[in-house]
């Protein structure tokens, strides 16, 4: 699949469940959304609906097929009772699971919880993790949150760790383990919901035997300078699955990051603190960040010149500055462009990040990115990552999601796999 280590497959995600498909609604719409953003990495999305009684002794039908399982639990449907305590629903159903498909591709998510605030959530899931701890054994990521009839009380740190497990899934083999059964449906470091995280080497996974959780955690204070303000991105798990890849999947040069704009240089500051500073942790990854003037006016006959090559281009438009007109309607600014550019570097080393939207929320960001794709659909076509955002002046007002820069990064580790041309006519320094 290009773009991605020859060890990787989309996966196929099962949402399992014994409550209603509406009890979940929220995750599933969340997770084909995921779907259309990077159909590179997730084949498609399916409910299967668990029985209600004696889960333990279920056997799914012969010739069903399941590559990743993600259990969905509802307490004010079956309590909070998964495992090792009495009247619990999965004690032989998750570690057959985990036999068949491998912890790595099982997640689980106890939902429907009140007073999901930061501390209740890292007191739950401590008391949860002692308590039952053969879900956590069984599981490669385990998380609590709130309903999911709408996603509303799904928070941005979970879709993060879910996207990690997801990206980590993939990593894993494609075919379903046989056993005496017919078929069973088969390590994020904890991020901050509200605090804020670094983007660091991470810790020798050697010291975390147990499952990525839902469990959250800041630095403490005094780790952060107060010239450089903490980052709240959860790409620690990004970094290191990259600074694990086999050395036959490792890229042979780190790559060289444009991020081309026709606006000024304040109005994104603050992506280009942040990219700065994913460089400095991970030299290996990243081996430099340019900023390159696009000019205002005719950007579709516009071309770098040939001795300064680009490797991966980052075109940041701000919809205050141009209007939201990226390709294919009246007035649009990158028409051509991004056809050349798709030609001359390549589509799995574009993306396009749009940014400076009014009131910017992931739920603004949500009914955008539909519009965007329904009306513009030539910018999907010619770019591997598509990001909305809302201002990029300010490191410490940086409105661009954890998910959406869990995807940014992903896209460079993906890009650092694609072999590099030899020319490019773009460059320049800015």
């Amino acid at each position: 699949m290009a773009g991605l280590g020859s060890n990787r497959h989309q996966v196929s995600v099962t949402l399992c469940t014994s409550s209603y498909e509406y009890n979940i609604q929220g995750l599933l719409d969340h997770l084909r959304d995921l779907q259309r953003q990077l159909p590179h990495l997730i084949k498609n999305v399916t409910y299967h609906q668990l029985p209600y009684n004696n889960i333990d002794n279920y056997k799914f039908a012969k010739g069903i097929h399941v590559d990743v399982m993600i259990l969905c639990h509802s307490i004010a449907n079956r309590r909070f009772a998964l495992t090792d305590v009495a009247d619990a629903c999965y004690n032989k159903f998750l570690p057959n699971c985990k036999k068949l498909l491998g912890k790595e591709k099982i997640a689980v998510i106890a939902h429907d919880f009140d007073n999901v605030n930061d501390q209740d959530l890292q007191d739950r899931i401590a008391n949860f993790r002692l308590q039952q701890p053969k879900t956590f054994d069984s599981a490669g990521l385990v998380l609590i949150c709130g309903k999911l009839v709408e996603g509303k009380e799904f928070p941005e740190p979970s879709k993060a760790q879910l996207l990690a497990f997801l990206t980590r899934a993939s990593e894993q083999p494609e075919e379903m383990k046989t056993g005496g059964v017919s078929s069973f449906l088969k390590k994020f470091e904890s991020c901050s919901s509200g605090q804020a995280i670094a983007i660091t080497s991470p810790h020798n996974p050697a010291q975390y035997p147990g499952p990525q959780t839902g469990q959250y955690a800041g630095h403490q204070p005094g780790q952060q300078s107060h010239s450089q303000p903490p980052l709240r991105l959860p790409t620690q798990h990004l970094a290191q699955h990259h600074q694990q890849l086999p050395a036959q999947q490792s890229p042979s040069l780190p790559i060289y990051v444009s991020v081309c704009t026709s606006s000024y240089e304040q109005n994104i500051e603050g992506l280009i603190f942040w990219l700065r500073k994913l460089k400095t942790d991970h030299p290996r990854l990243i081996a430099d960040i340019r900023l390159r003037s696009l000019p205002y006016n005719d950007i579709d006959s516009f071309k770098f010149p040939s001795s300064d090559p680009v490797d991966v281009m980052v075109l940041c438009h701000s919809v205050r500055n141009r209007g939201f007109s990226i390709t294919d309607v009246v007035n649009s600014i990158y028409d051509k462009y991004l056809k050349h550019c798709s030609k001359e570097i390549g589509k799995k080393k574009l993306a396009v990040i749009v940014h400076d939207i009014s009131e910017w929320n992931p739920g603004v960001v949500r009914g955008r990115m539909d519009t965007f794709q329904k009306t513009q659909p030539s910018t999907f076509r010619l770019v591997d990552t598509v990001i909305i955002g809302g201002s990029l002046e300010k490191p410490d007002k940086f409105e661009i999601s954890e998910v959406d820069m869990s995807r940014l990064f992903y896209f460079f580790e993906s890009a650092s796999l694609v072999p590099r041309k030899k020319m490019s006519i773009f460059g320049k320094v800015f």
